[in-house]
């Protein structure tokens, strides 16, 4: 006779959708006694006092405040990684570590088990404000970046991919159809979307509302899907495997004061092309990052200077505004996000 699994442990036997249910709920144990499912990961950051190189998790099936997962390589902020991962690995890409081209560094952990980041290999250009994070449960692509060769800063147009399961350098997948840093990503198993982003133009450093979509298992260039319901740049971008989320963001990162935010949050079906529609709000009008599940979107509120560690969640099956809940050990903005459970592996 089998028994549920909880914390402590499960026995008997299973039939295979019961486990992958429990899986895909957080519910299973692995062999070190961990949860295996369901954790969401907010990486490195921005604080009034530097960058960090914190990596907390959370259980995105309840709430409650998140607890130290161990370190990363690098101390970064700007890693947007969205949701790079397969069910047992998370891997980051890039970000600002303090130079004018940031970093070109990749690195992993296994979710499962908390621990520090392990070296995986190097994204073929440095990025710091690092793009739109996608993957299904093999491949991880890392979108368009921020880098700064002299003379002077600028956006690429490159999307970069990994096999997660094994380590090596990123290879190159194909080009955004914009010069977008700081975009948000959302997948599907079969298809990727890159969302808004920062131009880098003048004055202000005007966003974008364009979306575009990828074939996450072909390489090849993107392809326009259709518009966000207004410009921004630092959004969140988390899903399921039918739908995409994009809340948050500022439409102008370079004026001051700091562009204006919104606390929008837009949503898409994955297997169509179409513009955005309302989803409901955040809390507050904020840049955001994002995790997913099956059912749940946990987004960082990260409302500027000071810095918060605020965490809101949406059910992304039904409409309407966030609710609370739980903080980050550290407040930050720009923190690098990914999880287990989001859209690509289900």
């Amino acid at each position: 006779m089998s028994t549920y699994p909880t914390s402590s442990g499960a026995s008997g036997t299973w039939k295979l959708k019961d486990v992958w249910v429990a899986i895909r709920g957080g519910d299973w144990i692995a062999e070190n006694g961990a949860l295996s499912g369901n954790r969401g990961l907010f990486a490195g950051g921005s604080t009034p006092g530097g960058n960090l190189n914190t990596i907390d998790f959370i259980t995105i099936a309840a709430q409650g405040n998140a607890t130290d997962f161990g370190d990363l390589i690098t101390a970064v902020y700007g890693n947007n990684n969205g949701a790079v991962g397969s069910t047992t690995r998370g891997v980051f890409g890039g970000g600002g570590d303090g130079t004018g081209d940031g970093t070109n560094e990749i690195s992993y952990v296994t979710i499962a088990s908390a621990g520090n980041a392990i070296d995986f290999g190097d994204l073929t250009q440095a990025g710091r404000a690092m793009g739109a994070g996608i993957s299904s449960s093999t491949r991880g692509v890392f979108g368009p970046r921020r880098h700064t060769p002299s003379p002077t800063p600028h956006n690429d147009n490159i999307f970069d991919y990994v096999t997660i399961a094994s380590t090596g350098n990123a290879t190159d997948f194909g080009d955004s159809t914009i010069l977008a840093a700081n975009n948000a990503g959302a997948c599907s198993s079969t298809r990727g979307l890159r969302g808004g982003g920062n131009l880098n133009t003048q004055p202000g450093g005007e966003s974008t509302n364009v979306i575009e979509y990828i074939t996450i298992a072909s390489t090849g260039n993107a392809t326009d899907f259709g518009d966000l319901s207004a410009i921004k740049t630092d959004c969140g971008g988390c899903s399921t495997s039918t739908k995409a989320l994009f809340g948050g963001g500022t439409s102008n990162p370079g004026s001051s004061p700091y562009g204006s935010l919104t606390n929008s949050i837009d949503t898409v079906t994955i297997a169509s092309t179409g513009n955005a529609t309302d989803f409901g709000d955040l809390s507050v009008a904020t840049s955001a990052r994002a995790v997913s599940n099956t059912t749940r979107g946990v987004f960082q509120e990260s409302t500027g200077s000071p810095n918060s560690g605020n965490t809101t969640f949406v059910t992304i099956a039904s409409a309407g505004n966030a609710s609370t809940f739980g903080d980050l050990s550290v407040a930050r903005s720009t923190s690098g996000t990914g999880s287990n459970a989001h859209g690509g592996v289900q």
